[in-house]
């Protein structure tokens, strides 16, 4: 018999505990390190997350406070709102508010259902003059939403297209008027040319007039679909950076939101 086999054997008839015999003490050793390197991938995503936080939570903070005081000030009724996560964020949050209640707005169409959603059915049940329709490619999502608001929630699965020489999925959409204010939040994103198929109803569903809100405007994606739309003239372009970004593009008649 092998000196490592007595040793074993010596163990086992010494009554010695399980958790020192050779097997038990790997296995042992092995449960140590796993939960070592999830406690230092728990530390490291909590100093990131603190670290992204550190200069947006202020700001996220002041949005939120501008957005409900304004609500109140207006006497509307503001649904609970979770701007987290993937969510709209409260400056995405508190663009919408202030484009739709101090610009002269009227049709709103929004990409992509959600927090925004609920906050623009607030606000229109207390401004009469404002329609909403907003777009979902998710049938469940869009049920869901549908069931919480008071506007037309289409949904609009994804459909293969090409749009300004790009192979892209645009929402297969039974829009029927122009609108004023667009928010492009919507579908989820990708690594570059994200959401451009945006740009086939911005191109036929604009009113001469109008304000575009492009949300998670410092991704790379995003940008490329931004500066495609910003090719043209007239415009007026301004971003707001917080927990995320928004980039507002918009016409003289509505220039006074690049101050938002």
């Amino acid at each position: 018999m092998s000196p490592s086999k007595l040793r074993t054997r010596a163990l086992e008839n010494s009554g010695c505990p399980d958790h020192l015999q050779p097997d038990a003490r790997e296995r042992r050793s092995e449960s140590m390190k796993t939960k070592t390197r999830l406690k230092l991938s728990v530390i490291n995503t909590i100093q990131k997350t603190r670290s992204l936080l550190s200069e947006a939570t202020p700001k996220e903070a002041g949005y939120a406070l501008s957005l409900y005081n304004g609500a109140a000030s207006l006497g509307i009724n503001l649904p609970p709102l979770f701007p987290f996560g993937g969510a709209a964020n409260y400056s995405l949050l508190y663009t919408i508010f202030r484009c739709v209640t101090e610009l002269n707005v009227q049709n709103v169409l929004e990409l992509g259902v959600g927090q925004s959603s609920l906050l623009l059915h607030a606000v229109s049940q207390k401004l009469s003059n404002l329609s909403v329709t907003s777009l979902e490619h998710d049938a469940s999502w869009a049920d869901l939403i549908r069931q919480r608001v008071s506007h037309e929630v289409q949904h609009a699965p994804l459909v293969s297209s090409e749009v300004h020489r790009v192979s892209t999925q645009v929402y297969d959409h039974k829009l029927a008027t122009r609108f004023d204010m667009v928010v492009v939040d919507g579908p989820v994103g990708t690594k570059r040319n994200s959401r451009w198929g945006a740009l086939e109803i911005l191109d036929s569903h604009l009113n001469d007039e109008f304000v575009v809100i492009f949300d998670d405007a410092s991704r790379p994606g995003e940008i490329d679909t931004i500066k495609e739309f910003t090719a043209r003239s007239d415009v007026k372009v301004a971003f707001i950076h917080s927990a995320k970004s928004q980039c507002i593009v918009c016409t003289p008649a509505f220039h006074a939101a690049v101050y938002f």
